[in-house]
């Protein structure tokens, strides 16, 4: 099965939301298989609305892209514990982003 050409993923209490609030909608539960993809999609939406944030709404949007992160770290077999270890040993080997260093041509 592949994503739906119409709609988006939205959190888990989004339909339920709606419908306590007078409106039908249909929705699917998506296919493991295809779950990740939405995901992937997921993530460059949010990613895109904390980019364009300001700074009065910037930590909801934080807070959505580690969301999305989490779900798609789980999908995949990661444990967020992880992927923490993996950035403290690439940090410890190349350095973090905390400098602003920022490389010419």
């Amino acid at each position: 099965m592949a994503l739906p050409n119409s709609g988006k993923l939205v959190r888990d209490r989004i339909p339920q939301i709606i419908a306590e609030a007078g409106i039908q909608k249909r929705y699917t539960i998506l296919d493991p298989s295809d779950f990740a993809d939405a995901l992937r999609v997921k993530l460059w939406e949010e990613v895109s609305e904390l980019v364009a944030a300001d700074t009065d709404s910037d930590l909801e949007e934080f807070a959505d892209v580690y969301e999305v992160l989490l779900s798609l770290a789980e999908v995949l077999g990661h444990s967020w514990s992880e992927i923490v270890m993996a950035s403290k040993t690439k940090r410890a080997s190349r350095g973090g982003f905390a400098s602003g260093v920022w490389l010419h041509d």
